[in-house]
């Protein structure tokens, strides 16, 4: 009995991060007959103008998104103008998402017996989540998909390196910081929602108190960057 529990718990590491990305694309499938939707066409214009003169000292406009100007640049090289292409890759990076969500529960919830079911059912509803479909199915979006995506990895990192004290998991998780204030400001949320775990799920203990406030200057440091 104890080995088919354990194959049981196998298969379902295996297959059920893969579920909800499966339903989560099929469900969005629609939206390569979309086309461009609003001011698309201005967007697009402005982010290949960003990719071509990338700069990270400096942005045009009123808003400094570089990363997102370099993915849609990077669009345009593989697909010209056609929307199609640039709609499959926010669908991509959704997926990506939720997985991340999928991830993240599962490190939250890791002693948990029913950790799998909860991911499961909490990557679910992120990817089918209906205010949602703003951000994936409209391309000049992206901002908030991209943003999410590197916040989520951000947390996933920072996680990791509390449980395992590797300091290249610290290094990686700074970098996905300023990856997701690279793509839209709500990436500042990360230096909220970090504390907020450490302190209420994975705890506080006074032994490790020095250490874990030390693991948050990497993350001021990339915040001063950005504000440079």
């Amino acid at each position: 009995m104890d080995v088919v529990l354990r194959k049981l718990s196998g298969i379902r590491r295996v297959f059920f991060p893969v579920i909800p990305v499966v339903v989560t694309f099929f469900a969005y499938l629609n939206v390569f007959f979309i086309g461009y939707i609003w001011d698309d066409n201005f967007f697009l214009i402005q982010g290949i103008r960003s990719f071509r003169h990338f700069s990270l000292v400096g942005g045009q406009g009123v808003y400094y998104r570089p990363f997102v100007g370099v993915t849609l640049g990077v669009d345009h090289m593989l697909w010209g103008w056609k929307p199609w292409g640039y709609h499959l890759t926010n669908l991509v990076f959704h997926c990506i998402n939720v997985l991340l969500v999928f991830w993240v529960v599962s490190i939250l919830l890791e002693k948990d017996e029913q950790r799998d079911w909860v991911a499961l059912s909490a990557a679910l509803l992120f990817g089918l989540y209906p205010l949602s479909t703003e951000s994936v199915c409209w391309i000049s979006g992206r901002t908030d998909v991209l943003a999410f995506t590197f916040l989520m990895l951000g947390v996933a990192l920072h996680l990791l390196y509390r449980i395992k004290n590797k300091r290249w998991l610290l290094a990686l998780a700074a970098f996905s910081f300023l990856l997701t204030l690279f793509s839209k400001e709500v990436g500042l949320a990360f230096l909220l929602l970090v504390p907020f775990l450490d302190v209420v799920v994975l705890g506080f203990p006074r032994s490790k108190r020095w250490k874990t406030l030390l693991s948050y200057f990497p993350y001021l440091a990339v915040l001063l960057l950005y504000l440079y």
